[in-house]
């Protein structure tokens, strides 16, 4: 009996082990701590921990861990089944399953996992929130530190303390104070980036004979108080906000206004705007209660992006890179972080998850750019009046000065004018001309010298004018245009509308029995009533139907200049009938755009000529001789075929090697039609004697061409 009942206990108990709901070992909760992180720090937290943050899950901390990463939440309390972290630990898959590599999770400890959740996922609190922080310096809590109790020569506060103490630490002794020169000049250009002037250094020297504290600290205050105190600083914020005058990319267009945001930021520091609300109103001044126009005007630090208005692209693309820019762009400014790597993943070391990174995306991605009128600043408006008002006194302190002269200039200019009388120089008008037309008008000349046209106007006449002049030298020819009543319009021109178009104009002189003409360049063509007009330029190209166009109802004057008349003066030359010297007849001229190839040869040559028939010309290859000249290593001589005008293909006869630096030049005998034009890859020289084969050039001591002469 006594052994049946013991038999029946064995039995009893044996049943509450399997099967008890709250006694024995079977009835306890998983243990965390002992059961569960040890595997978590074993197969998951090399990966989703402190040092890297895979697809922005942590299983290291309690907050982390229970609000997933960027799949969705991993550990869903009471609900196995519904737990992304099981079924990647289960996954079959082995690009699902987890952890990745080495041996996957035994049955046993999935086991325990599961029950954990199915219990509650209990997880004591470890105070993660603090704990998540990254362990680097600059995620830690700001502490005041202690300060060192130390003194003697050179301490004068706090940060003279720290100084001294570390190089106490290092046994290192600090460098003597710097001269008063040498101490205003870095608080110049520390504070302002300018240099003292003379003026300010004898002032601070002065008052530093009286108390060197005094005046230093008034150095600093008045350094402070300057306007280029903000130009200065501006600079260090004005490159993180990427700013530019331009949009970049390709066309990089002008942005005509955005210096108006770089103002606002220099008239915020010179104003100490306070930094909390420097911050608001370049991120959200938009948005701010009652935002003034300076306040918008502030969010134009994130309109520095860049912009694409090139045809044809993606508008959605480019404004998707801006939003990114402006993403990047905050978190580096006012975080001093990069979190570029968060753009595509959760950042593997700084603690910014992918979530997290389009969390404020969507800020930035739901603002609209939109362009406002804003008003002066008020600091604007005093430099602008400031500056208006200096001008207006100078400009009255000039127009004073020219008053009380303008006696004396007036008599002068009579003076002048008597002298040039005197001298037979002026205009003159042109002596029994010979007047044909191409379409069979009848020119008359008036008596006022004038000359009228009679007859049916054509679409297009061709005027020639052949008259006698005592002038030894013609320096230029004026044409006027007088308008009429009995024009139409009142002309001058003949059309219906009053106006004409003088096109192909072309001038010689003549001094020989035989009646040849030479052609006389003209150059420095003016409309007198219209300095800006560049119609009257036009009338010179023989090939065009384009010239002067003057307006209708009134005459108008255009002065041509004879090129040779505005060269100087000892220019060398062949003198032409009439007196009349062509500077541009002799000519050195040098590539310094020069098409050489760094290294090689040169076998042959193409040039384009307008020299006389049988003039010599030269071709000439330079090279550096290192003390700023040039020695010709290379020439050739040619006769011109006189071509007017034709490309020439010119063949060496042997080879010229060349090298980095080397320039070509001609030498040629130009005529009366030699072309000078502005170009910032030809040199034109006028020379006495054409180099020869290794002398030596130097292009700075020669005279130069500076003007178009044709």
């Amino acid at each position: 009996m006594t052994l049946h009942q013991n038999c029946l206990l064995l039995t009893v108990v044996s049943w509450t082990l399997l099967a008890g709901p709250t006694g024995g070992i079977a009835a306890d909760k998983i243990d965390f701590e002992k059961q569960i992180k040890p595997i978590l720090a074993r197969h998951c937290t090399g990966c989703h921990g402190a040092k890297k943050r895979e697809a922005g899950l942590r299983l290291d901390f309690r907050k982390s861990a229970l609000e997933g990463g960027d799949s969705g939440v991993a550990i869903r309390s009471g609900k196995p089944g519904a737990s992304l972290l099981l079924k990647r630990i289960r996954s079959a898959d082995p690009d699902e399953r987890m952890p990745p590599k080495g041996k996957p999770l035994s049955e046993a400890q999935i086991g325990l996992v599961s029950r954990w959740i199915a219990e509650g996922a209990q997880w004591p609190d470890d105070g993660g929130v603090a704990r998540l922080q990254v362990d680097h310096w600059a995620f830690q809590p700001i502490v005041r530190p202690g300060v060192p109790k130390i003194g003697g020569p050179g301490v004068r506060n706090d940060v003279d303390r720290f100084v001294q103490a570390r190089l106490k630490e290092h046994r290192l002794k600090a460098s003597s104070e710097a001269d008063p020169n040498t101490l205003l000049r870095r608080l110049h250009l520390d504070l302002t980036g300018i240099p003292p002037t003379p003026t300010e250094i004898r002032a601070f020297l002065a008052a530093r004979e009286k108390n060197a504290e005094t005046a230093y600290t008034a150095v600093v205050d008045r350094l402070l108080k300057s306007l280029h105190f903000g130009e200065r600083w501006s600079l260090e914020w004005l490159d993180l906000a990427r700013y530019a005058d331009s949009d970049g990319y390709e066309k990089d267009l002008p942005r005509p206004h955005s210096f108006r945001w770089r103002d606002w930021l220099i008239d915020a520091i010179n104003r100490d705007l306070p930094f909390d609300q420097f911050t608001e109103q370049q991120i959200a001044g938009d948005l701010l209660p009652g935002a003034t126009g300076q306040v918008q005007l502030a969010t134009g630090f994130h309109r520095n992006t860049l912009t694409n208005r090139e045809g044809g692209v993606d508008q959605e693309e480019y404004r998707v890179k801006a939003v990114v820019d402006r993403v990047n762009t905050t978190f580096t400014v006012w975080m001093g972080l990069t979190v570029g790597c968060s753009e595509c993943h959760s950042h593997k070391y700084d603690p910014i998850s992918h979530r997290e990174y389009y969390g404020l995306f969507a800020f930035f991605n739901n603002a609209d750019e939109k362009d406002i009128q804003v008003a002066p600043s008020t600091t604007a408006r005093k430099q602008f009046e400031n500056k208006q008002r200096e001008h207006r006194e100078q400009l009255a302190v000039i127009e004073g000065r020219i008053e009380k002269m303008r006696p004396e200039l007036d008599k002068r200019q009579q003076r002048w004018e008597s002298s040039l009388k005197q001298k037979g120089v002026g205009w003159h008008d042109l002596e029994n001309p010979k007047l044909t037309s191409s379409s069979g008008a009848v020119l008359t000349v008036e008596k006022d010298h004038s000359i009228r046209v009679v007859g049916n106007p054509a679409e297009n006449d061709t005027y020639t004018i052949e008259a006698v002049t005592e002038l030894k030298r013609v320096r230029a020819i004026r044409l006027q245009a007088l308008s009429d009543k009995n024009l139409p319009a009142k002309g001058p021109g003949r059309a219906a509308d009053g106006r004409f178009v003088l096109s192909g104009l072309t001038a010689g002189i003549s001094n020989s029995a035989d009646g040849k003409f030479n052609s006389l360049p003209l150059d420095n063509a003016r409309d007198l009533e219209r300095p800006g007009d560049a119609t009257v330029g036009r009338s010179l190209a023989g090939n065009s139907a384009a010239g002067w166009n003057p307006p209708p109802g009134k005459s108008s004057t255009a002065v041509f200049e004879v090129a040779s008349a505005v060269s100087k003066t000892d220019w060398v030359g062949n003198p032409l009938p009439g007196g009349i010297q062509d500077g541009a007849a002799q000519v050195f001229t040098v590539y310094a755009g020069s098409p050489v190839p760094s290294s090689g040869t040169i076998d042959r040559l193409r040039y384009w000529s307008k020299s006389k028939k049988g003039s010599p010309c030269g071709f000439y290859l330079l090279r550096p001789d290192g003390a700023g000249g040039f020695r010709v290593v290379q020439k050739h001589d040619v006769v011109s075929k006189g071509v007017n005008g034709k490309s020439v293909e010119l063949v060496l006869p042997q080879a010229w090697d060349v090298q980095r630096g080397d320039l070509l030049a001609n030498s040629s005998n130009g005529g009366p039609g030699y072309r000078v034009g502005p170009s910032t890859d030809l040199v034109y020289f006028p020379v006495k004697k054409f180099p020869g084969k290794n002398e030596t050039v130097v292009l700075g001591k020669l005279k130069r061409f500076d003007q178009s002469r044709m």
